[in-house]
């Protein structure tokens, strides 16, 4: 169960991040609607990378190889596809001097 201080531990450092990428997709151009859907994504596959790893710490805790080989899988797979996906918006999205607001998403 949580409690109210590991909530804030884990909401402060998600919530500043999620300012900082909208902060940086906004100041290179990107509309409002496509920069909530760009943080919704990166969030979801950090979630995703977050739970492979918690699989895959019960799977080594409890000696069960197969959670803990998809646990690492899902894992790494979250990371890669993080990576990706941040890579691709730094592309759509570069910081330039003349920044139009944009809406391909």
């Amino acid at each position: 169960m949580l409690t109210w201080a590991e909530l804030i531990v884990v909401m402060f450092p998600l919530g500043l991040v999620g300012i900082l990428l909208w902060l940086r997709l906004r100041t290179a151009g990107a509309t409002e609607k496509v920069a909530a859907k760009l943080i919704l994504l990166v969030l979801a596959l950090f979630a995703l990378a977050l739970f492979g790893i918690f699989l895959a710490s019960i799977g080594w805790k409890g000696r069960n190889d197969a959670m803990m080989v998809l646990g690492a899988a899902i894992g790494i797979l979250g990371f890669i596809a993080l990576r990706k996906s941040l890579k691709r918006i730094w592309e759509r999205f570069p910081l330039t001097e003349e920044s139009e607001p944009k809406d391909d998403f």
